[in-house]
């Protein structure tokens, strides 16, 4: 019985090893998480996805390799998910929403520790090369442009902006002295909506690039753009609130309002800011993004004209 309690300790501290070197290095890479290391022009997420896709495919293959003889593969694997686990999955359990940004970069984890595990089965070493080549190559593109499309998707809610919505949406704007304009009353035109609020950064980075847009169509009679600003009532912002910003920050953009309350907003997908909207020429929406996005497919749409 003796015997038995030692050998199980035995196995069981080798556990505990394993899971604390996994551990360690997920706290390692951390500062990377933060934005505090900047890689090839990337940072935060993507970053600390990079080096640990690369640190954990290779750390998994170093302690099989190094532990396969004292206990089961599938064990290792295990401990080593633990141990990048542990801090990581309870928040995507329980508030997945407000962390959805940095799932992927944990998926891509898990992925690289079970594609690791995968490679240690290969029996010949030109094989086992290949596919470590092949696998640090999808899940790098993953952690770039795979992440790219996964953040246009959770901000905008398509991976590449545009949209097939039949939908027709009762949607008003208040513009100044007291107005409103139906969108009915853009039809046969190409109706671009650039969605911002007051305390958004992003938003205002983003004004040069809607007033070049601007500046390039405004006198194209089959293309109206405008700036919506989101106002904030509670904050003593009314119609004219984003018109006088736009003037100050010197933009001659044309300027519609609306509640960033309005139930409309939602409808049509506006969830986070700076989004662009186009509406075609029927008023139904095709596109919603980024201002970058708007602009190739207003560019295309007036090629093919």
């Amino acid at each position: 019985m003796e015997d038995v309690i030692l050998y199980l300790a035995y196995k069981m501290r080798k556990v505990l090893i394993i899971f604390l070197l996994s551990l360690l290095f997920f706290i390692l890479i951390s500062p990377f998480r933060g934005e505090i290391i900047t890689f090839c022009n990337l940072q935060g997420v993507q970053t600390s996805s990079i080096v640990g896709m690369i640190g954990y495919y290779f750390i998994t293959l170093v302690l099989i390799i190094r532990y396969e003889d004292k206990i089961p593969k599938l064990l290792i694997i295990i401990s080593i998910f633990l141990g990048a686990s542990i801090f990581s999955l309870p928040l995507y359990i329980f508030d997945l929403k407000h962390n959805s940004t940095s799932f992927l970069e944990y998926i891509i984890r898990i992925l690289s520790i079970l594609l690791a595990f995968l490679c240690s089965q290969i029996k010949t070493k030109k094989s086992r090369v290949w596919f470590t080549i092949i696998s640090l190559n999808v899940c790098l593109w993953l952690s770039t442009i795979g992440y790219n499309f996964w953040n246009y998707k959770l901000a905008y809610g398509t991976f590449r902006g545009k949209v097939s919505d039949d939908n027709i949406y009762n949607l008003t704007f208040d513009i100044a002295n007291n107005t409103k304009v139906s969108i009915n009353e853009f039809k046969g035109k190409y109706l671009i909506v650039d969605c911002w609020f007051t305390y958004c950064n992003g938003c205002y980075e983003e004004f040069p690039k809607v007033q070049q847009l601007y500046n390039k169509y405004k006198n194209d009679g089959t293309i109206s753009i405008y700036s919506c600003h989101s106002r904030i009532e509670s904050y003593n912002e009314n119609v004219s609130t984003g018109n006088e910003i736009l003037r100050m920050k010197g933009f001659d953009l044309p300027s519609l309002s609306v509640n960033i309350y309005d139930t409309i907003l939602k409808e049509i997908g506006v969830k986070s800011y700076p989004t662009v909207l186009i509406f075609d020429k029927n008023s139904k929406l095709i596109y919603r993004g980024d201002i970058d996005g708007a602009e190739k497919l207003i560019n295309k749409l007036t090629m093919d004209r």
